[in-house]
C-alpha cells in the first residue's frame, strides 16, 4: 500500500505543478519570440554528470533558491543552501556510478519534469561498500534569469 501512496504522491505533486504552469501561461503575456523550452533529458544528463564528477558547484547552480527536496521518509529540506549543506555535501563524496532511467517526462516553455528510477554505488576510500536504488521526480522551472533551476526533487523507494 505504501508503494502506491509514494507513486500517487509523486504524481499528484507533478500534476499540481503542471496545472500551475498552464494557469500561469494562460494568465501571463507570452513572448513568442523567445522559446525557452529545454529537453528534460538534457537537464537530467547535466545532473548525472555533476554527481558522477562530484561537482558540488554544478549541483548548487542547478538548484533554485526555493528548492525543496522530499524523501520517502517524509524528511523535507527547503532552500538551496540547506539542501547543499544537509544532503549534497554529506553524500556527494560517497556516491559513484549514478545512473537514471526515464519513466516519463514533459517540457513546456516554463516547466520541465522528469520521473524515473536511479541506481548508484556507495563508496568509502574508493571502495564500493553498498548500493542504493529508488524512484524520483524532478521539476525544473524557468527562472526570471532565463536559467532552468530545480524547484522540486522527490525521492521514493524503488517499486518492486
Amino acid at each position: 500500500m505504501k508503494k502506491k501512496s509514494n507513486h500517487t504522491l509523486s504524481l499528484i505533486v507533478v500534476l499540481l505543478f503542471l496545472i500551475s504552469a498552464c494557469t500561469q501561461s494562460k494568465n501571463s503575456k507570452s513572448d513568442n519570440s523567445l522559446n525557452h523550452t529545454v529537453s528534460a533529458d538534457s537537464l537530467m544528463t547535466e545532473w548525472n554528470v555533476a554527481w558522477n564528477k562530484h561537482d558540488s558547484t554544478a549541483i548548487s547552480n542547478m538548484l533554485a533558491n526555493n528548492s525543496v527536496v522530499v524523501f520517502s521518509t517524509k524528511e523535507k529540506l527547503m532552500g538551496a543552501d540547506t539542501i547543499m549543506t544537509n544532503w549534497v555535501n554529506k553524500n556527494l563524496p560517497n556516491v559513484t556510478n549514478l545512473k537514471t532511467e526515464k519513466v516519463s517526462s514533459a517540457a513546456s516553455s516554463e516547466m520541465v519534469f522528469f520521473n524515473g528510477t536511479y541506481t548508484l554505488d556507495i563508496t568509502k576510500n574508493d571502495t564500493v561498500i553498498g548500493a542504493d536504488m529508488g524512484c524520483f521526480t524532478f521539476v525544473w522551472k524557468l527562472q526570471n534569469s532565463k536559467e532552468w533551476k530545480m524547484e522540486l526533487l522527490f525521492f521514493g523507494k524503488n517499486p518492486e
